[in-house]
């Protein structure tokens, strides 16, 4: 093998690594910005409906203020469909628990059944294991 074959073997080396490295690279990238998207998006609908079953669990109080985010949702029997179609769409993103804990809820709709919620949302969400109970999130 003459140096001229050796420089264009190495040269060909360098330009592969290179090529790799930028595939790599836009990979990871497209990769992590579609995991972000995902996570701000489950985060976004976590929030909304953790805000219409607090709602709904201080409807008398909470309706003026409901009415005013969404006008469309004008008594209970409204507020609980719009929570049962949240529930029925995060069949697409939620984790199973979370699935689980709102139905639980919309069966029976209680401040403890919230919390547990809560606490299925933050795992899913930041994988945060917590030994906060109902009455860590009772005033």
């Amino acid at each position: 093998m003459n140096t001229k074959d050796i420089i264009d073997t190495v040269a060909l080396i360098g330009i592969g690594g290179l090529l790799k490295s930028a595939f790599d690279y836009f990979y990871v990238e497209k990769r992590k910005r579609k995991d972000q998207s995902r996570h701000e998006f489950k985060e976004l609908r976590y929030k909304a409906i953790l805000i219409l079953c607090h709602s709904l669990l201080d409807y008398e109080t909470s309706i003026e203020k409901l009415s005013n985010h969404r006008p469309d949702i004008q008594s209970k029997e409204e507020l609980i469909k719009e929570i049962e179609l949240e529930w029925f769409n995060m069949a697409l993103y939620a984790s199973d628990t979370v699935i689980l804990a709102t139905k639980k809820f919309i069966l029976s709709n209680s401040h403890e059944n919230l919390t547990n919620m809560i606490l299925a949302m933050r795992r899913s969400l930041y994988d945060i294991k917590s030994s906060l109970s109902f009455q860590d999130f009772t005033l």
